[in-house]
């Protein structure tokens, strides 16, 4: 067992842990939750119901499993750089008033119209300036978040 004085030695970020070793442990830790999980459901019947509270925390769980994920496998380019992607591209299309296909960060491309242009600008010009760079990095990311970006901006529209 290391000492004290051993332990300050060693090289810790200022928050107390390093990053990438805590990042495993965590990783480990929810591997083996989900097993456990598995392996309950896998010895109940099609036809069992679970409580929407513990089905609401499972959801949960995935959506920022896959958030973190999409964060991994697909870096943020600088600021300048999102500023330049998707919303200029939508200007230009609302511009030429000519269907485009918009490229993603994850290398997909998804064939844009100029009325989603326009309906998907008129979101984001609506917005301040914290839900616009969220809405930015969504729209930049691929193409499973830009439609869901799309699909809010259509349900929002008047």
């Amino acid at each position: 067992m290391k000492t004290l004085t051993e332990f300050k030695k060693q090289n810790i970020q200022e928050d107390g842990h390093t990053d990438v070793p805590s990042a495993m442990r965590s990783l480990k830790v929810m591997s083996e939750s989900i097993s456990e999980i598995e392996t309950a459901l896998s010895s109940m019947s099609g036809e069992d119901s679970l409580e929407s509270w513990w089905m609401n925390k499972i959801n949960s769980a995935r959506e920022k499993l896959e958030s973190a994920a999409n964060y991994i496998k697909y870096p943020m380019k600088e600021e300048k750089e999102i500023k330049e992607d998707v919303i200029n591209m939508l200007r230009t299309i609302s511009k030429k008033k000519k269907e485009m296909n918009i490229k993603f960060a994850s290398g997909t491309e998804v064939p844009i119209d100029p009325d989603s242009a326009n309906v998907l600008l008129k979101t984001y010009d609506s917005l301040n300036s914290s839900n616009k760079k969220k809405m930015q990095m969504n729209m930049n990311k691929d193409t499973k978040s830009f439609m869901k970006v799309l699909d809010f901006a259509f349900s929002n529209a008047k």
